[in-house]
């Protein structure tokens, strides 16, 4: 492999992400509906392409290695999307919010996140693979630092893994199924993801029609998510094994439905690898240049330093590879073989994807290992204590006395205490806290300290534990067989000033209203909201049930269709807007009101809150700043 080689697989790979990204994204919808398409050609053709995050994000993060080194960490990622990544739908929101209140990865995806199993990280494998090619154990592990941004715990951290190692192989292999083995010997056997991609090779194996493939892929991992990600995984399998050509190949995949511009890039992306740009055909590649468009006039991606012209971008992507390579010892890219290449793939094990911890944030400070982990959730509520977990491991090379005290916000407590501890090279010692909160002081983010001392040491400095506020609710007794239109004995145009009759308390610890019925009929959630200055806001009730919701006694929004529960932050998307609705919050006390109809016990129903802006929605991240949820003067 030269430097010439290595450089025309590269441009071919972001040329091939936009085409397929440009010919899949007008087709993308919200849900994920049985019927296929039947298209072979861009359906819309814009010059320079469609933006599409699954492109731009890459450019990020090609900014984070440059700045950072390849010594990055998951923290240093979620620097990046506060800093510079402004999309809040799915996934993306809700990691989000978590950040923005001092979560760090992996918990800030894993808590409070309905949409771990996304196509959000599978989409952004493209970069590792360059800077890492033919070393699919380096990918992989820069694959999954990114996806515990905003998967973790989910098949989605999977699914980044498989495609930086397939897509790091496609520079010394050509054959798709091969690469398809490779990429499922990263990934752990059991998953979803596996077992999707799995049965798309089988069904090529036995000679199975692709139209037949896909709709048996689609009965066996159905879910009424079209950005679910294992399933897209298995469609997107279908276009590598089952195209005859670029073009064809795209189309296959694109024509299986669902998350169709993350499906089409991820296979121009990676023949765009095997082909090179010189060889990708001039029909397909010719009418959207060499510029990448990104959307940033409408608040997608904000301070990008990275090219967007995708020759200066290879330039500083292969760059980047000599400097990846020299960082982890492995000299420089063109001293690469198909036969290290394969070597390299016997690294391979999934063992460390089955048994990272989604749960745990890790810190490294002073020669110590800290693992801060959570038990149920990252909340904390006013009607139980919240149980956090503190290990330290001593990797300095002699042995130190250590003392971990807990610092917490006003109105906290917790009676656990770690006393000094004498620990031995490798020695670990932990010590679980139950920490308590007054309910009247619980904020949307409640931020202490582990404040470590070491004897005889320099001190270290203290690492954030950050519980979320939970909300306070009151429930009203169950309408049985009541529906959303019935008047039930609830005032609905009523601002409260006491609590109703029969109404008690409810706490959650994200956004779920944990709605658990055995029969159908109508139920009331009744909640307070404090902000410090007006504020335009998206309210939302997504459900797979029906809902109306009052604020401050005056009716807001019903639901308008029945639609798949599918909670995004601002109802983006086909058909989300049905749960969802713009209102006006006053300064200081909001009063909202909720009623719900429940279908029976497979109601799920959730309730977000959300800061919106004229130019691009949830601009402010998901939720409403300044608001003390927890708060609520009724008694």
């Amino acid at each position: 492999m030269t430097e010439q080689k290595f450089k025309n697989k590269m441009t071919g790979c972001w040329i091939g992400k936009n085409s397929g990204g440009t010919l899949g994204g007008p087709l993308e919808k919200g849900y994920g509906e049985k019927e296929m398409f039947h298209i072979d050609w861009y359906p819309s053709l814009p010059e320079g392409g469609i933006p599409n995050d699954d492109l731009e994000m890459q450019l990020v993060w090609l900014q984070v290695l440059r700045q950072k080194g390849p010594g990055f960490t998951a923290h240093d990622l979620a620097q990046s999307w506060m800093d510079s990544i402004k999309y809040n739908f799915d996934e993306y929101g809700f990691a989000k919010v978590n950040m923005n209140k001092g979560l760090l990865p992996p918990v800030c995806s894993w808590y409070n996140n309905p949409f771990k199993d996304c196509m959000g990280s599978p989409i952004r494998s493209e970069i590792w693979a360059c800077v890492a090619p033919g070393h699919p154990e380096i990918a992989a592990y820069y694959a999954f630092m990114d996806a515990i941004c905003d998967h973790g715990g989910g098949e989605s951290v999977f699914g980044e893994v498989y495609n930086a190692v397939m897509q790091s192989m496609a520079f010394f292999i050509d054959d798709p199924l091969e690469l398809t083995k490779i990429g499922l010997k990263a990934i752990p056997e059991d998953s979803l993801t596996a077992a999707c991609i799995s049965e798309a090779m089988e069904l090529h194996s036995r000679g199975e029609g692709y139209e037949d493939a896909r709709h048996t892929l689609y009965e066996k991992f159905y879910d009424s998510n079209a950005q679910y990600s294992p399933l897209n995984l298995g469609f997107q399998t279908i276009g590598l094994l089952y195209g005859t050509d670029f073009g064809d190949a795209m189309c296959k995949a694109v024509n299986c439905g669902y998350d169709t511009d993350c499906t089409g890039a991820t296979v121009g992306a990676t023949l765009g690898i095997i082909l090179g740009y010189d060889k990708l055909p001039s029909r397909w590649i010719e009418p959207l240049g060499k510029n990448i468009t990104v959307n940033i006039a409408t608040g997608g991606i904000e301070n990008l330093e990275t090219p967007t012209e995708v020759d200066e971008l290879t330039e500083q992507t292969y760059e980047m590879t000599k400097r990846v390579l020299a960082y982890w010892g492995k000299g420089d890219p063109t001293a690469i073989t198909k036969e290290l290449a394969l070597e390299n793939c016997k690294k391979l094990d999934p063992a460390w994807l089955e048994s990272y911890k989604s749960n745990t944030i890790e810190f490294n400070t002073g020669g110590l290992k800290l693992e801060l982990s959570y038990q149920d959730d990252a909340a904390i509520i006013g009607s139980r204590p919240s149980t956090v977990k503190l290990s330290i491991t001593n990797e300095n090379f002699g042995s130190v006395d250590v003392k971990a005290s807990l610092m917490l916000p006003e109105g906290f407590s917790t009676e656990e205490e770690m006393a000094v501890t004498r620990l031995k090279k490798r020695e670990q010692v932990s010590c679980t806290y139950l920490i308590r909160a007054n309910s009247q002081m619980i904020k949307q983010s409640n931020v202490g300290f582990v404040q470590l001392q070491m004897m005889n040491r320099p001190i270290p400095q203290a690492i954030p534990l950050v519980l979320c506020g939970g909300r306070r609710f009151f429930i009203s007794p169950f309408f049985k067989g009541k529906r959303l239109e019935d008047a039930t004995t609830v005032p609905e145009s009523e601002i409260f000033s006491s609590l109703p009759v029969g109404f008690k308390e409810h706490w959650t610890v994200d956004n779920d209203l944990q709605p658990s019925f055995s029969d159908a009929g109508v139920v009331y959630y009744l909640h307070e909201i404090f902000v410090e200055r007006q504020k335009d806001v998206y309210i939302g009730v997504p459900t797979n049930g029906r809902s109306a919701f009052f604020l401050n006694g005056s009716f807001v929004h019903e639901t308008t269709k029945n639609v798949p529960f599918r909670p995004d932050l601002g109802g983006v998307g086909e058909g989300d807007s049905a749960n969802y609705a713009k209102a006006h919050l006053e300064k200081g006390w909001n009063q909202l009101l909720i009623k719900l109809e429940a279908l029976g016990p497979d109601t799920m129903a959730h309730l977000t809150l959300s800061s919106s802006d004229d130019t691009f929605m949830l601009r402010n991240c998901g939720y409403v700043d300044g608001i003390n949820e927890a708060m609520t003067r009724l008694r």
